[in-house]
């Protein structure tokens, strides 16, 4: 899809990925920034958002607000996680389709994880939130088909962002992740709009884990071991300096 004179709706814009995807993007288009200082907490808020979007009518809307938490399961705020990460992007899009119907072409962008498809301990909220996007991508796309709909699914990997917390970035360290730039991210995401990509996955060898957990998670399973015990270090050391 061509960008130029687009009317684009961007979710998550104060974000490290926002804001590079917001530069790239430039003069280009007509943009709606979506943001906590401007319009509140997106869950608290989702009413009046939505209304925002509607009004302002885009034909590329870009679901990037997300967090995750890294914790033990009985610690996470699963309704928020849920929320922010699947309940609103699919709720903004369902608000949304009467109006991208009528268009000539449209699109709408789900930003997911490969914890989505990787399932992550210590992360159970974010990993059932982001597995939920990829099948209400994949449902929606399917059930959209014979229209001028474009549904792109984009699966980062770890990216050097204010998400991740300390905690997390100590494991990363410990157990060898690799991490995108915001900037990387905000290219790839640029051009799965340009090309009207269906799902993109990033960085090797995440994607191939991402196939050996479909069909052999066990092995997956035995891989995360170390994950799992430098994950327990880390968080047990949280307990005892709180």
């Amino acid at each position: 899809m061509h960008i130029a004179g687009k009317k684009i709706t961007l979710t998550g814009a104060t974000g490290g990925i926002g804001k590079a995807l917001l530069s790239l993007l430039g003069s280009a288009a007509d943009i709606q920034l979506i943001k906590r200082d401007t319009h509140g907490d997106l869950v608290d808020n989702l009413e009046t958002i939505c209304l925002q979007i509607q009004a302002f009518d885009p034909d590329i809307i870009i679901h990037l607000a997300g967090f995750n938490e890294f914790a033990l399961s009985e610690d996470q705020h699963y309704n928020r996680l849920i929320d922010v990460n699947l309940r609103i992007p699919m709720e903004i899009t369902q608000r949304l389709l009467p109006q991208l119907k009528r268009k000539k072409q449209a699109q709408v962008v789900f930003i997911g994880s490969m914890m989505g498809l990787i399932s992550m301990p210590y992360y159970t909220g974010y990993v059932a939130a982001k597995a939920g996007l990829k099948g209400y991508a994949d449902s929606l796309r399917r059930e959209l088909g014979a229209t001028q709909i474009t549904i792109t699914h984009v699966v980062p990997r770890a990216v050097d962002t204010a998400m991740n917390t300390a905690q997390s970035r100590e494991v990363h360290s410990l157990t060898g992740v690799k991490h995108d730039t915001p900037e990387s991210v905000a290219q790839i995401i640029l051009n799965a709009i340009k090309h009207e990509k269906r799902e993109v996955r990033i960085g090797f060898p995440e994607r191939l884990f991402a196939i050996i957990q479909s069909l052999f998670p066990r092995l997956i399973d035995s891989g995360l071991s170390k994950n799992n015990r430098v994950s327990e270090q880390v968080l047990e050391k949280r307990v005892n300096q709180s």
